[in-house]
């Protein structure tokens, strides 16, 4: 309940705040370049979860005795499999989404 009122509050008082321009780190991501823009995209995606799984498939294959091609063939499949988690949705969205729509609105104009 506490929560509740801390949130209504504060919605109140940012909406008689002027808006503040926005410094830091905020602003200086809306100037930056490609290779900048890709090591912020892989820092923000480093997740405890998927770094152990990384951490267990790396140790898995490469503490079998496998030889130089089993072994890349292994990570191979590997890379695929922890890929198309993610190429999964993104294809499955793509196939969902009609032209000119975004997120489920219709892009009347657009």
């Amino acid at each position: 309940m506490a929560l509740i009122v801390y949130g209504i509050l504060a919605l109140r008082r940012t909406g008689r705040a002027s808006e503040a321009p926005r410094r830091g780190w905020l602003d200086r991501l809306a100037s930056v370049h490609l290779w900048t823009a890709i090591g912020v995209g892989v820092v923000l995606n480093l997740r405890p979860k998927a770094l152990l799984l990384a951490v267990a498939g790396g140790l898995a294959i490469g503490s079998s005795r496998l030889t130089t091609a089993e072994t890349i063939a292994a990570a191979a499949i590997y890379a695929a499999l922890s890929a198309s988690v993610i190429g999964g949705i993104v294809v499955a969205h793509l196939v969902r989404t009609r032209p000119g729509e975004i997120d489920g609105i219709a892009g009347e104009g657009m």
